[in-house]
């Protein structure tokens, strides 16, 4: 998808914006300094293109307005315009704006990931030195946080065969969701504007033994403890996996800000386990 980010800060009259706007539509037709005047010129837009206005000031300049019209205006006819409008101080790489995925199609994609790597020998993931510029040039735009287990057998971007980019991984011993994490979370949900949160628990996860055999340093209490409390005397290692796993999602869900964005943006949050021995990643309902 193409983007363009119009930087309040850097443009101070309605003749700069033109000029902008000439060389980022790389269009022939004329576009007045007016922008309510745009119509032909943004009707020509014929592939996905995201537009971005990014406001620096409390108060704007006339032909500011009028430009956010202008392309609001053309964004009802033309499918193709995706508008968006920011008032914070972030810089341009911060606006790593919304996937193209719903949390419905976020879990699919991770789902048919995870059928891949069933049957792959090697990772296909994109790592490409095109996918790294385009990248570092256009920011991140990750479809799904996956909060995981650090353990080495547990590496998301494999079991859901992704490339660079497509995940936002988050990966503590035994997944526990702690400030640190908790702050990764609605940091992707809210300025990535990612709509899917899977966590990710695992078979044979070492914390989860920890945990139920109690017997573990008091330098792994940080992560030994919270898994004890969400587990409580369960002896099955694959049910307290599931209720450490669930125990997150509450924790998560908890968030004021993150419980706002599942009520008004459709943020959704997922558990899972995936099977250590062999390679099956079980989602719970």
């Amino acid at each position: 998808m193409n983007e363009i980010i119009v930087d309040e800060s850097a443009i101070t009259s309605p003749e700069e914006l033109e000029a902008f706007f000439l060389n980022a539509l790389e269009t022939d037709a004329r576009i007045s300094p007016t922008p309510l005047k745009w119509k032909d010129a943004l009707e020509e837009i014929d592939v996905p293109t995201r537009i971005v206005f990014k406001r620096a000031h409390a108060t704007h300049k006339p032909w500011w307005d009028e430009a956010v019209q202008a392309v609001k205006d053309a964004q009802a006819d033309n499918d193709f315009i995706e508008l968006f409008v920011y008032d914070d101080d972030l810089d341009a790489h911060d606006f790593d704006l919304s996937s193209e995925l719903d949390a419905s199609q976020a879990l699919t994609a991770l789902k048919r990931g995870n059928a891949r790597y069933l049957e792959a020998s090697h990772a296909h993931g994109d790592i490409s030195a095109g996918t790294i510029e385009h990248l570092f040039s256009n920011g991140q735009h990750p479809y799904a946080v996956i909060v995981s287990c650090a353990d080495s057998r547990v590496v998301p971007e494999h079991l859901f065969m992704t490339g660079l980019g497509e995940l936002f991984t988050i990966r503590v011993a035994g997944n526990v969701i702690d400030k640190a994490a908790m702050a990764s979370i609605v940091y992707a949900c809210s300025h990535l504007h990612v709509k899917l949160v899977l966590v990710l628990g695992h078979t044979n996860c070492g914390a989860i033994e920890a945990a139920m055999e109690g017997t573990h340093s008091e330098a792994l209490a940080p992560l030994t403890k919270p898994i004890a409390r969400a587990i409580g005397d369960e002896k099955d290692p694959y049910v307290a996996s599931a209720l450490n796993v669930k125990a997150a999602i509450c924790h998560i869900v908890s968030n004021g800000e993150l419980y706002t964005l599942m009520n008004n943006e459709g943020l959704e949050v997922h558990g899972a386990i995936y099977h250590t021995h062999s390679g099956v990643v079980d989602f719970l309902d």
